[in-house]
């Protein structure tokens, strides 16, 4: 069913027509673009270089090898260990994007358990770790 306008009712911001059934293809009528939108907030300001927190992150980490001898395990019941090893992720994916420092790289290799897992010899290529 179809509800006529009322009169000097504001007309719809912008109408969509498809033109094919493949997935993305609709195009604005009337000419009306909307503006781009913003990018999230953990993307904005990010800076190439640097990785941030990684001092503490190291510290909790030296700490937990030193402990068990073992990185920690991403699917553990065990909040702490589960969050460190988010970390690890995280420093691993910013070593493949170019973003740890040589000190950084340095430190991290000095940790007695430490490795790159799939992020080895791929320094700043770009190409992330694990897919």
């Amino acid at each position: 069913r179809r509800r006529k306008a009322a009169e000097g009712a504001a007309p719809p911001i912008c109408r969509l027509r498809r033109r094919s059934k493949k997935a993305g293809a609709a195009a604005a009528e009337g000419g009306l673009a909307l503006p781009a939108l913003p990018a999230p907030p953990k993307m904005r300001g990010r800076r190439k270089g640097g990785f941030p927190g990684f001092e503490r992150g190291v510290e909790e980490l030296r700490a937990w090898l030193e402990s068990r001898g073992c990185l920690p395990w991403e699917r553990s019941a065990v909040k702490d260990e589960k969050k460190l090893a988010a970390w690890v992720h995280k420093v691993r994916v910013a070593y493949t994007d170019g973003r740890l420092n040589d000190s950084q790289v340095e430190r991290l290799e000095k940790l007695e358990g430490w490795n790159w897992g799939d992020a080895e010899g791929t320094r700043g290529s770009g190409a992330r770790a694990g897919g």
